[in-house]
């Protein structure tokens, strides 16, 4: 793929006909914006046509194969699918699966998760367990990808093609076909009836156009507060429930777009030792869903106050301590919040990459793919 450069502008395909061929276009900036309308799109799509008609009441458990992203994407939607499809649910790393485990068991509903369809341990994974007599449910953007040409049963996650390596709205399009796919399940198994899942539909249509108003509050934040956040190269994100994988997100995209060693954690795994490496100087979020432990994140900010020069709550609620904290003060079923709450850490993200000078058109490693193969 060709690029100019000139900021992160790309030369690329359409995509819902927004662009076409030759029209400078998308930076992560273009493709959280986007994430509205490409949301919209796969509600009212049908690419889940094809698995309605699976059989999946005699299945006992969940299991989802990613890495990356698509599995940031798939511990932050994990929780909401456990308790709408009242199945446990598991999230896996492709290559610790592919060289360590033995799957024998045939009543597991099992699905792969490559936004981009080249992560060649997933392709390498799902090729295996087909061979091995397994059914395995295949998500991803590009039904042209390597992934794609040997899935058996592909799932197009319906939002175009995301040329822009560092993805944003396939995070969030994956996270909402899991939520989706959860309520398909949910009326197939007998866990919810007709009507809980239209009510739990209406609720999540609902998630998805507050993110215009998301990008809104987290634009007029960042650039009251963007002269603290620059000069730093430590960042830690902290967060729990759901938004576990949104921390995780923060990690993968602050690393990505910073070049820094940045870090995600869960709230109480935080409290078990990484806390000892806290340096007053870091960049420290704390993600809120608003949920059962917020007055748990209460706690370990006092503390953290006390040994750093500021932490920065990002919150669904709107309790805040000080000025530099970011409020939505939305009522959103904290199981449902990664499909707002991970937009602001993009945001970030791609704003303290162009205020840094980090030019995300350029790849920094050109010789690693090639190297090890990771990406087919």
């Amino acid at each position: 793929m060709d690029f100019i450069d000139d900021g992160c502008n790309w030369y690329i395909g359409s995509l819902y006909g927004l662009a076409g061929v030759g029209e400078k276009m998308k930076s992560m900036l273009d493709y959280v914006k986007l994430e509205q309308k490409i949301n919209n799109q796969i509600l009212s799509g049908n690419n889940l046509e094809s698995f309605k008609h699976d059989y999946t009441a005699a299945f006992r458990d969940i299991v989802i194969f990613a890495t990356g992203s698509s599995s940031n994407a798939a511990t932050a939607a994990r929780l909401y699918l456990q308790k709408i499809t009242n199945m446990p649910v598991y999230v896996k790393e492709p290559s610790i699966v592919m060289n360590y485990e033995d799957i024998q068991t045939k009543d597991t509903l099992y699905f792969a998760i490559s936004q981009g369809g080249h992560s060649s341990s997933t392709i390498n994974l799902v090729d295996r367990l087909q061979k091995d007599g397994f059914v395995v449910w295949t998500l991803t953007s590009k039904p042209e990808s390597p992934i794609a040409k040997i899935a058996n049963n592909v799932i197009d996650l319906n939002m175009g093609i995301e040329e822009m390596p560092y993805v944003t709205a396939g995070y969030v399009a994956t996270i909402l076909n899991l939520f989706l796919l959860a309520l398909l399940i949910a009326e197939n198994n007998g866990s919810l009836s007709a009507d809980e899942v239209s009510s739990e539909r209406e609720k999540i249509e609902k998630v998805v156009q507050k993110n215009s108003f998301i990008i809104e509050k987290t634009d007029e934040w960042f650039k009251k507060h963007k002269h603290h956040l620059v000069n730093n190269n430590r960042y830690v994100t902290i967060s729990y429930g759901s938004t576990y994988g949104t921390a995780k997100e923060a990690e993968t995209k602050f690393t990505e777009t910073l070049h820094v060693a940045a870090h995600g954690h869960e709230l109480e795994e935080y409290m078990h030792g990484p806390y000892l490496g806290l340096i007053e100087d870091d960049v420290l979020f704390l993600i809120d869903p608003d949920g059962k432990l917020k007055n748990r994140m209460k706690t370990l900010r006092q503390f953290l106050d006390q040994h750093m020069k500021r932490t920065y709550l990002i919150t669904l609620g709107d309790e805040v301590q000080y000025d530099h904290d970011l409020a939505f003060d939305l009522d959103i079923d904290e199981l449902l919040a990664p499909l707002v709450l991970t937009t602001p850490i993009h945001l970030i993200s791609y704003y303290l990459s162009k205020e840094k000078g980090v030019d995300l058109t350029q790849s920094y490693y050109p010789d690693f793919d090639q190297i090890t193969k990771s990406k087919i």
